[in-house]
């Protein structure tokens, strides 16, 4: 298979960077993140997804106020990069009658193609509801998030949560707390009518700890009494959590009640004259119909309301070329942050070196994951990964899925060779 890289600079040398700011505060409209390369703002859409006419806003306020780049986040937000003080208040107010279409408050993630009326949807719907209760959302940290987790299509089991509920069986979700589904810390099992008091009782133990205190703070005999008081159906237990049944991957994807067209932009960034074209593309081949772009976890955009033919139209068409949209582009085998110059903290360029490796073929041919991060953050990283290379003043350190150290590189196309037996290539 060919695929198209884009042209990026050399990833150039290795030169101290400021030290990495706490991942911590969120950059919303109000309050944007100073990066590498002007301030950026991060928009949590409706749930359902945006129409289309809305995503297309989103690309002309990122050219006319930013510097053009947009991001789909490891949580399927929508990132706007390259803003300045003032334009940011220019798109304050440019975007001000369309805030509807999206979510503020705490984070809440869960999958969108859930059916109405479920189990699931009626936690959400619950959760929503008690999370914007001013005293309890005030003492909690700033990134302090839900997962509600039905074990459907989207796959959630690598995103971070403080709280998360998990389906286990018809009538038992499990409670997680903290870090990812695999790492975190399993509590006990509660029936649906119960979930979300359970949630909003071990949020309140949280927040009681103090205004950053994370799921992983709590201790489990605290989290159990909690639980307990608050949930009668609340019961301890280590059950093995089911296996997803499937998941959504880019491509075209068939769902129960609809069809999806998947795309990814890569390393989940794209310009806004591509997200343009694809909306073009969209609104050519859909004509009146009322379509919708649902961003999720692992930067995927779901494009919904489109037919079988259709999609396949969209697939193929000349406009997602700046896409994947084959499950065989090795591209998904790469986690990377935004990375130098993007990023100020990042002490290598993460996407020029994803490139560098697509381009002689250094990647595993497991299937496993090789994770790029420019500074000791590791914004983007993976819940599992063949490797993880991570930017230092003086090169990069590769370690394995368990923090060991696999050496020093100057080059991450060394790294990778030395580190993964199963990485082929070109020298």
């Amino acid at each position: 298979m060919t695929t198209a890289v884009v042209d990026r600079p050399d990833i150039g040398s290795f030169e101290p960077r400021p030290a990495p700011r706490r991942r911590g505060a969120c950059p919303s409209l109000h309050h944007p993140m100073q990066t590498g390369d002007g301030l950026l703002v991060r928009l949590t859409p409706a749930r359902a997804g945006l129409p289309s006419a809305i995503v297309r806003e989103l690309a002309k306020l990122a050219e006319r106020h930013g510097n053009g780049l947009l991001e789909v986040s490891t949580r399927g937000n929508w990132q706007i990069r390259g803003l300045t003080s003032e334009s940011t208040a220019a798109l304050s107010s440019e975007i001000e009658g369309v805030l509807d279409q999206f979510r503020f408050g705490l984070t809440l993630d869960a999958n969108p193609f859930t059916a109405a009326g479920s189990d699931s949807a009626r936690l959400v719907a619950a959760i929503e509801e008690m999370s914007e209760h001013p005293n309890l959302k005030q003492r909690l940290a700033p990134k302090f998030s839900i997962v509600v987790d039905d074990g459907g299509c989207i796959d959630l089991a690598g995103v971070i949560a403080d709280i998360r509920l998990r389906w286990a069986a018809s009538d038992r979700w499990a409670i997680v707390l903290g870090d990812n589904e695999e790492s975190g810390r399993l509590l006990g099992y509660v029936r649906p009518a119960d979930g979300c008091a359970a949630v909003s009782a071990l949020a309140e133990a949280i927040a009681e700890i103090g205004p950053n205190a994370r799921g992983r703070d709590l201790s489990l005999p605290r989290a159990q009494i909690a639980t307990t008081a608050a949930a009668s159906s609340f019961e301890s237990g280590a059950d093995p959590i089911p296996e997803r049944a499937m998941t959504i991957h880019v491509g075209h994807i068939r769902l129960q009640d609809e069809s999806l067209a998947v795309l990814s932009p890569a390393y989940g960034m794209m310009h806004a004259s591509s997200l343009n074209a694809i909306i073009d593309a969209i609104d050519e081949i859909a004509g009146a119909r009322q379509i919708r772009l649902c961003t999720t976890a692992g930067r995927l955009i779901s494009v919904r309301g489109l037919d079988d033919h259709h999609i396949e139209r969209l697939l193929t068409h000349e406009a997602a070329r700046d896409f994947i949209t084959k499950d065989d582009d090795p591209r998904l085998s790469i986690a990377a942050c935004a990375g130098h110059p993007a990023c100020d903290c990042a002490h290598f360029d993460t996407h020029a070196a994803a490139d560098r490796l697509v381009e002689r073929g250094l990647l595993p041919h497991d299937g496993s994951t090789v994770h790029l991060s420019g500074c000791e953050k590791e914004c983007a990283r993976p819940a599992h990964a063949a490797v993880h290379l991570i930017g230092r003043p003086n090169g990069i350190d590769a370690f394995d899925d368990h923090g060991s150290s696999l050496g020093h590189f100057t080059e991450p196309e060394d790294a990778v060779v030395s580190t993964l037996p199963s990485a082929g290539g070109i020298a």
